[in-house]
């Protein structure tokens, strides 16, 4: 590594003073980048710095040091990056960041990465400026569990800098190649209808015409092929077997679900080109799956939630990786899920004692596993699985568009002595649209109940100048971690984004669940939607089965937390059997789920039971209409009203 300074009195000597830390940190996902500014021996302030995703394409971060020679960048782990310098008094700049190689256990640790700066006066007019402007300067790679210089390329580097000097090993006549991860998503789209293309053979083909991979599609219509070079692919190839899907439209998206090509089926093995702007639409090289469940303890009687207790998410190696907490329902749910990967979820054993045994259902209460260990050395219950094509993984899988999340933060000026209340405070999504707003409380407290998952920003408006300092401003969790300092210009309003794990400090994220609405005092005074479930009973009969109790005991525990509520119970068939045994059997389960409220503690007087036979069917299934058992299943349910007395 070299001293950037005049060529004349050129001595090479260290350009970078560089430290690295490793610091353990379960949920970190944080490379810290710290840099000191030198310019000709002396401290340089007003550095002009950008972040770079190289994999993106876009600047992720663009700022000026002020009155600093100092800067700290956080980014996200696993990911590829160029960091530009530039000031009026020195040559612009720029390094590389390597990351994208990490293993899924290195992705959970925090990195720290410093160095003193020595830049090169721009009065020195031997430097090859074109050169600085195609190349880093400086490339930092992640190998064997650390971030390391690429000594080859950065001794290369260092010689290309002033024009008259060279070495045999010409890097610039090289290419460097990049392995990226990409990931997408395929749909079949009818009039303005999109339908994931659900566990579906594609193959990705070289530009050799060999197959690079073949995978499949899983139950959300998504893919994910890793370790691809942009320059060595030419077609996707997806097998549609559907024949009513010709004369329909094929949709592809990315793992954002962004539209990218659509192409009309006329034959169902489909061709897609991957043209270089394909291939990076389709860059995703942190592409992850959320999956959850919900867990309950049993007996050959009983059923009963594994409500607000912890669970873990454990790796191959039977590490933890990730907690978190069941709801009121047993629910939880995991994100950063990596394709391929082997994971373990797992519960303290002494939480389920016998005769109970803890079950894993998914979210629609099909099972999954007994959580169990045959390790009797190990204090935890234990249900594996690969986050590949497998139906304990298909269950478990969770589409993104059916996540919710709350937002929990607090505000305070400079300290934590000094909280800021009454700042209003905007949620804002990747679009730069507003989606809510809400004002801190006397703690600086602030909360976003129920709204959709997605990747947010937060904008901060203070006309009554609440803050009160031009600078800082402290942004915490709600369980007092401090998770981003914002330094702001005081009366202005100001966006800023989090990084993908800042924005998980703050984020409850669960599967979607009507239930849980009422426990959002927001809805206590508004017209509440019957909400429908599919309660099945046995053939021509009205007992209460095992599977309908996991959906009615949720409701007992809404009527329980809330007894402003009374409950009108509208139970369906479908339309085989005459209308008369119909309407008498919807009557007789309707009066069964009301018999069973009322078993488990609610008051009577507050519940209404009708049964409505096949008077209201949900689809084109009526008498004399040929219908397939799934259709008919449709019609047969039960609806729960839910009215303030």
């Amino acid at each position: 590594m070299i001293n950037f300074v005049p060529k004349l009195n050129w001595v090479k000597k260290p350009l970078f003073i560089i430290y690295f830390l490793l610091i353990g940190s379960v949920f970190a996902q944080e490379l810290r980048f710290s840099a000191n500014f030198i310019l000709s021996q002396k401290p340089l302030n007003k550095v002009q710095i950008k972040v770079l995703d190289i994999a993106q394409n876009k600047i992720i971060d663009n700022f000026n040091s002020e009155n600093s020679d100092k800067v700290k960048i956080d980014m996200e782990t696993g990911n590829n990056y160029r960091i530009y310098f530039s000031h009026p008094k020195i040559h612009p700049i720029f390094f590389e960041i390597i990351a994208n190689n990490m293993s899924e256990n290195d992705l959970y640790n925090k990195f720290d990465y410093q160095m003193d700066i020595d830049f090169i006066p721009n009065t020195e007019s031997n430097v090859d400026t074109a050169f600085l402007s195609r190349h880093p300067i400086h490339r930092v790679i992640f190998n064997n569990k650390k971030f390391e210089d690429d000594i080859k390329y950065n001794t290369w580097a260092e010689s290309k800098i002033f024009k008259e000097e060279s070495l045999s090993n010409d890097f610039s006549e090289q290419k460097f190649k990049i392995p990226y991860n990409i990931a997408g998503a395929l749909f079949i789209k009818s009039g303005n209808n999109l339908s994931p293309l659900l566990k579906r053979d594609i193959i990705l083909y070289k530009t050799t015409n060999k197959p690079y991979y073949t995978k499949q599609t899983n139950v959300a219509g998504q893919f994910h092929f890793s370790k691809v070079y942009a320059d060595s692919v030419s077609v996707l190839y997806i097998d549609i077997k559907e024949k009513d899907a010709i004369g329909k439209t094929l949709v592809l998206t990315d793992s954002k679900k962004n539209i990218i090509k659509e192409v009309k089926i006329i034959k169902q093995g489909i061709e897609i080109p991957i043209d270089n702007s394909t291939f990076h639409q389709l860059i995703d090289n942190r592409f992850s799956y959320f999956i959850g469940g919900k867990i309950f303890k049993e007996t050959d009687t009983s059923v009963t939630f594994y409500a607000e207790q912890p669970v873990f998410l454990l790796n191959h190696n039977s590490t933890v990786i990730q907690s978190t907490k069941t709801n009121i329902f047993g629910a939880f749910v995991f994100s950063d899920i990596k394709p391929g990967a082997v994971y373990q979820i797992a519960i303290k054993k002494e939480s389920v004692k016998k005769p109970f045994r803890a079950m894993l259902y998914n979210n629609t209460d099909v099972p999954i596993c007994e959580i169990d260990s045959a390790n009797n050395t190990t204090n935890q219950l234990l249900c594996s699985f690969r986050a590949d094509n497998g139906k304990k993984f298909d269950e478990l899988l969770i589409n993104e568009s059916l996540l919710k999340m709350n937002i929990k933060g607090k505000v305070f000026n400079e300290n934590t002595n000094n909280p800021i209340a009454d700042l209003k405070v905007y949620l804002v999504n990747d679009k730069n649209q507003v989606v809510d707003s809400v004002v801190t409380d006397n703690y600086g407290s602030f909360i976003f109940a129920f709204v959709p998952y997605m990747k947010y920003s937060f904008k901060f408006y203070d006309p009554n100048n609440i803050i009160q300092t031009a600078s800082k401003v402290l942004l915490y969790s709600s369980n007092d971690q401090l998770v981003k300092m914002l330094h702001v210009i005081k009366n202005n309003p100001f966006i800023f984004s989090l990084l993908d794990y800042e924005q998980k400090r703050l984020s409850e994220i669960y599967a979607e669940d009507p239930w849980l609405n009422f426990t959002n005092i927001k809805l206590k005074n508004k017209n509440i939607k019957p909400i429908i479930e599919n309660i099945y009973f046995e053939t021509n009969q009205y007992t209460i089965t095992r599977e309908a109790e996991k959906i009615l005991s949720k409701i007992i525990i809404i009527l329980k937390q809330n007894t402003q509520y009374n409950i009108e119970i509208k139970a369906f068939t479908d339309s085989r059997a005459d209308d008369k045994y119909n309407m008498e059997l919807s009557q007789k389960r309707a009066n069964a789920v009301k018999n069973y409220f009322i078993s488990k503690g609610v008051d009577a007087n507050r519940i209404t039971a009708t049964g409505l036979g096949e008077t209201k069917p949900l689809n084109h299934c009526k008498n004399g209409v040929l219908c397939t058992e799934d259709e008919h299943a449709i019609n047969r349910r039960v609806e729960f009203d839910i009215k303030l007395k």
